[in-house]
């Protein structure tokens, strides 16, 4: 299996440092803790430099290509089918999804899309090498990103979210397809890879995000970084220090996770997509690259269920408690089989994927968003193991009460197929930030926690006595989504 076997290449490996003193050369994002271990890079256990075997090698290795190809036709076309259809819109309304030729038009709007939609492009491209047409899209798509000056948002000068989505997608992209690339372009690439990693880097020493905790633009910059550094590895030996403040960074993350017992994330569904979308990379790259488990944290083993007991009779429609839209931003396809491969490895993670797929519309409120319907579809081809045939959890035929005691929601009737008689309650009022963090909070429970300033929950409704109610699955009783707080 190659998403089991992917995990057993290890080009960096990372020894555990013992409690290491505060300040101890680190800066920025990573503040020094005494509570905590650390993780010691060495430049011993740096690859060596301009090996061009080692791409790809972000999520899998040159060796592995054949048999994903292989699989692509077999066990996996149903997302690779899914994958060709993204590819084929792309190519069909180019003007909408090429990156334009001006930077000021680049720079007018949010435009993650473009780093989003790159992954999923270049990986068909790696699958499907007979397309010239389309690896010569990917080229002139990569070209114009790699020729602006910039990939910031001239509404948002202080927001870097955007660059990461940029930054990650390019990168990935970059180390799927550097077999198909002149060495031209693998040095311009390259290049800009290298400042839009080290930019980013350094805005972690000062912006909000560099010191929180749990929070989508978090998880999005940090795992940006690493993707980053993690491809520039094996070509720029700075790229140790962005390794290790990102892998010390997100440690503290799943540490804190650790203590969320019910799988939730405060901020809701739709913005937990965002946040898990991230978090499930970092678990897998940290697995493959640094050989640190995280499988067994309390939060992953209970992920599964933010997912399946916050939907709505009918597989389209989630909790919208928090800022939310109708039901997931990225994903959760990929998050599901992430969860199956690797942590739960029952098959209920490949059951909702494919329910959730099998009756989303393809337009309309409940359809994906424009900008991110196709980020994660890479992750989901590259972790999928068929091996664990979709079944639902057990008992999902009947009804049943589902208790988040972290997040403070009760849910009823979640999971189950748009029948007469499939009603779905839910009520909440529970601490804000849940009670993991509210606790951590008051308590000061770390050192390196600074109080709310460690956390943002700037997606969050304290939706005390929140209640919803679909009789029948037909909402009658909802939340504000997107409203006000």
């Amino acid at each position: 299996m190659l998403c089991i076997v992917a995990w057993r290449f290890v080009w960096c490996p990372i020894f555990f440092a013992s409690f290491l003193a505060a300040g101890a050369a680190f800066s920025g994002i990573f503040n020094a803790f005494s509570d905590f271990e650390q993780f010691q890079f060495t430049r011993s256990h740096a690859p060596e430099l301009g090996k061009a075997t080692l791409h790809p090698n972000l999520y899998f290795s040159q060796d592995d290509v054949p048999l994903l190809r292989q699989r692509s036709t077999t066990s996996h076309n149903h997302v690779f089918k899914v994958i060709r259809a993204a590819v084929l819109t792309m190519l069909s309304s180019r003007p909408l999804y090429m990156p334009p030729a001006k930077h000021s038009e680049f720079t007018n709007n949010w435009n993650e899309i473009y780093g989003n939609n790159l992954p999923p492009l270049a990986l068909y491209c790696l699958l499907y090498p007979e397309d010239t047409a389309t690896l010569q899209f990917l080229f002139k798509f990569m070209d114009r990103m790699s020729e602006y000056p910039d990939w910031k948002v001239t509404s948002e000068p202080n927001e870097e979210v955007p660059t990461a989505h940029s930054l990650s997608g390019f990168a990935t992209a970059f180390d799927f397809i550097y077999s198909f690339l002149d060495e031209q372009r693998r040095e311009l690439y390259l290049k800009r890879i290298r400042s839009e990693t080290e930019e980013l880097y350094t805005m972690s020493e000062y912006r909000g995000w560099g010191k929180h905790f749990l929070q989508n633009h978090q998880t999005t910059n940090i795992v940006a970084i690493l993707t980053g550094a993690i491809v520039l590895g094996a070509h720029d030996t700075k790229s140790m220090t962005w390794k290790q403040v990102s892998v010390n960074y997100m440690e503290k993350t799943m540490f804190l996770l650790n203590h969320v017992v019910d799988g939730s994330l405060d901020e809701g569904v739709a913005f937990g997509s965002y946040t898990a979308k991230s978090i499930t990379q970092y678990v897998f790259l940290a697995q493959r690259h640094f050989n640190i488990d995280n499988t067994k944290n309390n939060w992953l083993r209970n992920h599964f269920w933010f997912y399946y007991a916050t939907l709505l009779p009918g597989f389209q429609r989630t909790v919208g408690i928090g800022d939310s839209n109708y039901n997931w931003f990225y994903g959760p396809e990929s998050q599901l089989v992430f969860l199956d491969s690797f942590v739960i490895k029952n098959g209920s993670g490949n059951w909702l994927a494919q329910q959730i797929r099998k009756h989303r519309p393809k337009d309309g409120p409940l359809g994906q968003s424009f900008a991110q319907r196709w980020a994660t579809l890479h992750t989901e081809f590259i972790w999928y193991n068929a091996g664990l045939i979709p079944q639902p959890p057990v008992g999902n035929s009947q009804a049943k009460m589902h208790i988040f005691s972290d997040w403070g929601v009760v849910t009823y009737g979640a999971g189950l197929p748009m029948v007469q008689g499939n009603t779905f309650v839910s009520f909440k009022s529970g601490k804000l930030g849940g009670r993991a963090v509210f606790d951590i909070v008051h308590t000061k429970a770390y050192s390196w926690v600074d109080g709310w300033n460690s956390f943002n929950p700037g997606h969050e409704h304290p939706d005390q006595n929140s209640f919803t109610f679909a009789p029948n699955g037909q909402v009658f009783v909802s939340e504000a989504l997107y409203g006000p707080k």
